[in-house]
């Protein structure tokens, strides 16, 4: 790969530095600025200066920044979908978690021993809807951010 690289600048212009290719006696090959040393093989390798840049015209300037609009909105509509379609999977983990703990209650003994069983549940009921919530909360928040992005643009 580096060949190639070297050979298309040396084509292209008049050279501006060179590049010394040595080849050690171990069959290694190293590109340097500085001469070869010891016994390894040298060649040269003359390196072209990279043509002049070129200015894009406006026209094209305007459809490259129509294009970076295009794919940020492409970008931002792609996160929605992906943070709407995770509020549905913790919707549906809370309700399969809410379910599971209200079938465990079902079992709670009338007596002390249940109800405090029971309370323990209601307890755990709580904390899975307020994690859901907040995980839902959060997501819901950066939807609207991106909403309120793309009416700006």
């Amino acid at each position: 790969m580096k060949r190639i690289v070297l050979l298309s600048c040396a084509l292209m212009s008049a050279p501006s530095w060179a590049i010394n290719k040595c080849v050690a006696p171990d069959g290694r090959t190293i590109y340097q600025a500085a001469p070869c040393a010891g016994e390894a093989k040298a060649s040269e390798i003359a390196v072209q200066k990279a043509p002049p840049s070129t200015t894009i015209p406006i026209d094209t300037q305007a459809e490259i920044k129509q294009l970076q609009q295009r794919a940020a909105k492409a970008e931002r509509e792609r996160k929605i979908k992906e943070l709407e379609a995770g509020n549905s999977r913790y919707r549906q983990s809370m309700t399969d978690e809410l379910d599971a703990l209200r079938n465990r209650k079902r079992f709670a003994n009338n007596n002390l021993a249940g109800a405090t069983w029971e309370q323990s549940l209601s307890d755990e009921m709580n904390a899975v809807t307020s994690k859901y919530d907040t995980l839902i909360r959060d997501n819901q928040t950066e939807i609207d951010r991106l909403r309120k992005e793309g009416e700006k643009e």
